[in-house]
């Protein structure tokens, strides 16, 4: 084995020949010559048990790195043996990039933020565990792992998977997955998730690398877990009930300390009960009775660990709120203004630093006003944000602080010709930047549309309104619209299609968002209904194959963060991409060997996807889970 320090522009160009740029390609921030790699030539043999970072597997050569000098990458020509060892990833952001060109064995394999690639065989004795959305796993060949864990990480496995349990929170993976967002609590311990099913990451961490699990009893897995009152808090209630009964009014309960993790509905007894502190219960989610307590309040203490209001209340006037960096650090989806009221210095002057967990923030407004932020505006340092709907229009230049937010993947806003000037600037430097979606308010034509698709070569692009885009009634192509979604008249139909979507770029603006979205998911579903209505298998077999690849063709142009799609416009992005799912479902179940494992994986896929973001509409989730059951029945047995 030789060991090598070598500038990270060397080890680019001999390891990752379709990178073109130090700094974009390994996601450093200090300058591109002090970024530097690890070359491992040959085979890597760890005897040691217990934890190993990557940036300290040769302290040697990294304790001697100049001021400012980074590890970007560490690179194993061979393979890497290490039977006892956890393998970690040192940090979320800036973890260097693991590259093996031979096999990898481990005992526990923890990954953050960086782009891993595994080109032979992963064996895993206990857990693979990713845990953060900037980071990807790429395995080459086979994987054998105890526990397969993405939580809010993309691995892709290239070959078959050998693992007991695949969890996965908000994961992506292209295997099918035991146990999702919401049934977490049925397969890990209880110390290491929250009561809302968030994985707690350091919990996990520290378990795998003192060799404990991370799963339950295997005569547990399954079955639902009741949540528990500590001796403190019967002891509190019990206190209350008895002086509740001798006849005193109760009007405040104080829970703090009692580490219940939940709102004990035994409080429900009190009904004069007007202030619950909930500060140090870590009540993340108070249950939604509460919101049929009129009295009821919560301090602002409970901030500090609610990452949700129930619904009962959350559609209820909010005048103010608590402000401050750390006065909640658990909030990860805000959802703020709206409606007539809506203040535009409130909704509009939110400092999204105050929400340091937050990963989506829609800010709205009364109608879609013109908004203008001074030079120094400084409202977006809030790096794991993910997704920013702000429906509003910035008239004259996007604010620069947005750059701030460095994680950005969706993007809703609306943009002038003068803006557009500093968004050509600007947007380009979100390197995870996955969609821009520019509303109605937008002033903008084909050729600044055409210069935004220039700059942002990977960004799907999409624009509600614009004159130079705008399909009439009398427009020939509108005709051609309506042909498409007719399954009587397939083949003329067929034909509308292949004039209207000719050489069209499915992630650039051709057409607004609502004809061409609604066109696509309209040739879509007459492709899916015409194989459903064949009769001969085979050529049901060819229909269904056809509108699969027409999914493919779809899914490859949006978002590969599924979530942006529902979050940017659930009708036309967040059901065609739901329809896409189905169809690939359908093609594994068509199959002459049919793919069961692949159909029920996708169909499970979209089952979760439903569940997160359809809640609200219950006429749509009926339908949309009457489909996800026909296809489920029709899987054979």
């Amino acid at each position: 084995m030789i060991v090598h320090l070598v500038p990270a522009s060397v080890a680019m160009a001999s390891f990752f020949p379709e990178a073109t740029d130090v700094s974009r390609f390994f996601r450093i921030y200090s300058r591109p010559d002090q970024a530097k790699a690890i070359v491992v030539e040959g085979d890597l043999a760890i005897a040691g048990k217990g934890l190993v970072r990557t940036d300290e597997m040769f302290p040697d050569l990294t304790s001697g790195l100049d001021k400012g000098a980074i590890l970007a990458a560490v690179i194993v020509t061979g393979n890497i043996d290490a039977p006892a060892t956890v393998l970690m990833e040192p940090d979320i952001d800036r973890s260097p990039g693991l590259k093996v060109l031979g096999n990898v064995r481990v005992r526990s394999l923890i990954l953050g933020g960086s782009d891993s690639k595994i080109a032979g065989d992963l064996v895993v004795a206990d857990t693979l565990y990713g845990f953060y959305h900037l980071g990807h796993l790429r395995v080459g060949g086979k994987t054998r792992a105890k526990v397969v864990f993405a939580a809010d990480y993309e691995i892709a496995f290239l070959r078959e998977v050998d693992c007991q349990y695949a969890i996965s929170w908000d994961g992506r993976m292209n295997i099918p997955i035991d146990f999702a967002r919401d049934r977490l609590d049925l397969v890990l311990v209880p110390e290491v998730i929250d009561e809302t099913n968030c994985p707690k990451e350091d919990e996990i961490i520290a378990r795998l690398r003192c060799g404990k699990t991370i799963i339950r009893p295997r005569r547990q897995i399954g079955r639902t877990p009741n949540p528990k009152l500590s001796h403190l808090g019967k002891a509190r209630l019990a206190a209350l009930t008895a002086r509740a009964g001798t006849g005193e009014t109760i009007a405040a309960i104080d829970l703090r300390g009692c580490e219940l993790g939940f709102v004990p509905k035994e409080i429900g007894q009190f009904p004069h009960l007007r202030a619950q502190p909930l500060s140090s219960s870590e009540a993340k989610v108070p249950p939604d009775w509460i919101g049929e307590r009129t009295g009821l309040e919560i301090p602002e203490a409970a901030n500090r660990t609610m990452s949700s209001i129930p619904a009962s209340i959350a559609e209820d006037e909010i005048g103010d709120v608590a402000a401050g960096a750390g006065t909640y650090p658990a909030l990860e989806h805000l959802w703020v203004g709206g409606g007539y009221g809506a203040r535009m210095t409130f909704v509009g002057g939110l400092d999204l630093a105050d929400f340091p967990m937050l990963r989506c923030a829609e800010q709205q407004f009364d109608g879609i006003p013109d908004v203008d932020y001074l030079a120094d505006a400084d409202f977006w340092n809030a790096p794991r944000l993910e997704y920013l709907g702000f429906d509003a229009v910035w008239t004259t230049t996007v604010p620069a602080g947005l750059a701030k937010a460095a994680g950005l993947k969706g993007l809703s806003c609306g943009l002038t010709q003068q803006s557009l000037r500093s968004a050509l600037d600007l947007l380009p430097r979100l390197a995870h930047l996955e969609i821009l979606s520019l509303g109605c308010g937008s002033k903008l034509g084909r050729a600044d549309l055409q210069a935004l698709s220039n700059a942002l070569p990977g960004v799907h692009i999409r624009i509600k309104s614009c004159d130079d885009l705008k399909v009439g009634i009398d427009d020939p192509r509108y005709a051609l619209s309506r042909k498409i979604g007719c399954a009587d008249s397939f083949d003329e139909a067929a034909a509308a299609a292949e004039q209207l979507f000719a050489d069209m770029n499915f992630a650039k603006p051709r057409f607004e968002t609502e004809f061409q979205e609604s066109a696509l998911k309209d040739w879509l579903r007459t492709l899916t209904d015409v194989a459903a209505r064949e009769r001969d298998p085979e050529e049901r077999r060819n229909k269904v194959l056809r509108a699969a690849q027409w999914a493919d063709r779809i899914l490859d142009a949006l978002p590969k963060t599924p979530d942006l799609c529902w979050l940017v416009h659930f009708r036309d992005l967040g059901l065609l991409r739901f329809d896409c799912l189905l169809a690939q479902a359908n093609r594994h179940i068509h199959q002459p060997s049919p793919e069961s494992a692949q159909a029920k994986a996708l169909l499970d896929r979209a089952q979760a996807e439903m569940n997160r973001h359809v809640a609200r509409y219950p006429h749509w989730r009926g339908q949309l889970a009457a489909a996800i059951e026909a296809l489920r029945a029709a899987i054979p047995k």
